[in-house]
């Protein structure tokens, strides 16, 4: 494959005739024609340096989990799915004390949070809401109990 250099060499000067100072002229001129002519600083054309000793870089093995079993993944709703699976929601369990028992298992979230994820497991049928109101009186607050 040759390369027509007179054509590419003018092609160069044209980019470059805009830049005032000479140094940066020079800079830009150099890297564009070594661009242009695919070599890189070291003076080796690229097509040189990939049929050298380069070996295809080997792509990562995807990881799934094993048959019968979900793959976790970190994150406020993986999070309430292992109280899930702990029982953690046999009770009625205010937002607050969700928020709580994550906070002991160092997941700080806020109550905005943890909203979305409920709603979520509610729609996926591993939680109910339910709204609850204090024994003494007052305004009622959802709870979250097994499905």
């Amino acid at each position: 494959m040759s390369k027509d250099f007179s054509k590419i060499f003018e092609y160069a000067e044209k980019q470059v005739a805009c830049i005032k100072n000479d140094k940066f002229k020079e800079i830009a001129f150099s890297k564009l024609l070594s661009h242009l002519l695919n070599v890189d600083d070291s003076g080796d054309s690229a097509d040189d340096k990939v049929s050298a000793n380069k070996k295809p870089k080997a792509r990562a093995a995807k990881r799934s989990a094993p048959k019968g079993t979900k793959a976790k993944t970190d994150g406020p709703k993986a999070w309430i799915e292992e109280l899930i699976d702990e029982g953690f929601f046999k009770e009625p369990q205010s937002s607050a004390s969700i928020r709580q028992e994550l906070e002991a298992r160092s997941h700080h979230l806020s109550a905005t949070d943890i909203t979305r994820p409920l709603e979520t497991l509610c729609h996926e049928k591993k939680l109910r809401r339910k709204k609850i109101a204090p024994e003494g009186g007052g305004r009622a607050f959802l709870h979250w109990v097994n499905w």
